[in-house]
C-alpha cells in the first residue's frame, strides 16, 4: 500500500515536472519568436515606405516643374519644339498687300498692328513706284521693310494699269502657298481691330469679302465688252476686298475679262472747255471708265464656278 501511494506521488511529480519543463519551454519560444516577428514586420514597412518614396521621386522627375532640367528630359523637351515649330510653319497666313505710291504715311499704325504677330502668320507685299524701296530710313514699320515688288509699274489713277498693280500683288503672294487670304489695301487703310480678331473672322469664313453691287446709276459699261462681258454681269465697288485663295487666283489667272478692260474701261481726259457728257453711254468714242471700280467685281460675276452668289459676301443687297 506504501508503494502505491509513493507510486502515485511519483507520477504526480513527474506530471507536474513534465507541465512545467513543456510550459516553460512554450514561454521560450514566445520570447524568442516576437523579436523575429518584429524584425520582419519592420523590414516590411521600411521597404514599403522605400518604394513610395521611390514612386513619389519618379513622379517629380517626369511631370514635376523642373522636369526640363534634368539631362534625361532633353530630348523630350527638343522634340516637342521642334514639332511646334513645324505646326507654326504651316499656319495657314494673311497675305497683306499695298498699293502706294512711295511712302505709308500710316506705317505708325501698323507697326502697332503687326508688332505682337508673329512672322509666320502673316506676310506683307508692296506695289510702289519702280526703284522705291522700303528701309529703316524711310519707314518705322519693320513689316514693310524690302517688302516692295520688284517688277512694280507706273499706276495712274483711272487707268488700266492700276488693275494691272493689283494682279502683280497677288501674283507675288499666290508664290508662299501658305497664304490663304489675301487683303488689298491702300496706303490710307488702317485695321479697325487686332490682328488676332481679323485672322479668326476671315479664316472661320470660306468667302470672300468683297464690296459688289449692281448701280443702275452707273454708265459705265462699254457695250463693246458685249462679246465677254454682258451688261447684266456688270459690278461696281470698293476696289479694296478680302479674298480666299481660289478667288486670288481667278484674278491673277484672269486672260479674258481684263483684255477687255484694258481697251474698253478708261478714263476720259477732259479739255478745260469741253461741255459734252463723258457718261453717255450710247456712244462707241469717247467713254469714261475706271477699271478699279468695276474689275474684281465684274470678273468674279462672270466666272460661272466662282459666281458671286455661291461664294462672295456681298455689302450691298
Amino acid at each position: 500500500m506504501l508503494v502505491i501511494v509513493r507510486t502515485e506521488k511519483l507520477f504526480d511529480w513527474l506530471s507536474r515536472t513534465r507541465r512545467t519543463v513543456f510550459l516553460q519551454a512554450d514561454m521560450k519560444r514566445k520570447a524568442t519568436a516576437s523579436p523575429r516577428w518584429r524584425w520582419k514586420f519592420g523590414g516590411f514597412l521600411l521597404m514599403g515606405t522605400l518604394l513610395t518614396l521611390f514612386m513619389l521621386v519618379h513622379l517629380q522627375t517626369l511631370f514635376g516643374p523642373d522636369a526640363s532640367d534634368g539631362a534625361n528630359t532633353v530630348p523630350v523637351v527638343t522634340s516637342f519644339e521642334g514639332q511646334q515649330f513645324s505646326l507654326n510653319r504651316t499656319k495657314s497666313k494673311l497675305a497683306f498687300m499695298f498699293l502706294t505710291g512711295h511712302n505709308m504715311a500710316l506705317d505708325i499704325l501698323w507697326n502697332q498692328f503687326f508688332e505682337e504677330v508673329e512672322e509666320h502668320e502673316y506676310s506683307v507685299y508692296i506695289h510702289a513706284r519702280p526703284g522705291y524701296s522700303f528701309s529703316k530710313g524711310n519707314t518705322i514699320c519693320r513689316s514693310f521693310i524690302n517688302r516692295q515688288l520688284n517688277n512694280s509699274i507706273l499706276v495712274e489713277w483711272g487707268e488700266a494699269t492700276m488693275i494691272r498693280a493689283e494682279r502683280l500683288l497677288l501674283t507675288e503672294a499666290l508664290q508662299d502657298p501658305l497664304n490663304q487670304r489675301f487683303f488689298l489695301l491702300s496706303d490710307s487703310c488702317i485695321p479697325l481691330y487686332n490682328f488676332t480678331h481679323i485672322y479668326n473672322y476671315v479664316m472661320s469664313s470660306q468667302k470672300s469679302f468683297v464690296d459688289s453691287f449692281v448701280d443702275k446709276n452707273d454708265d459705265q459699261y462699254n457695250i463693246l465688252m458685249e462679246p465677254v462681258i454682258s451688261e447684266d454681269k456688270w459690278r461696281k465697288g470698293s476696289q479694296w476686298v478680302a479674298l480666299t485663295r481660289k478667288h486670288a487666283e481667278v484674278i491673277a489667272g484672269d486672260s479674258t475679262v481684263f483684255p477687255s478692260f484694258v481697251d474698253h474701261c478708261k478714263k476720259i481726259n477732259l479739255s478745260d472747255n469741253w461741255k459734252g457728257d463723258p457718261m453717255n453711254n450710247e456712244t462707241i468714242g469717247r467713254h469714261n471708265c475706271i477699271p478699279d471700280e468695276h474689275y474684281i467685281q465684274t470678273l468674279l460675276a462672270v466666272d460661272p464656278i466662282y459666281a458671286l452668289r455661291h461664294c462672295l459676301r456681298r455689302t450691298h443687297p
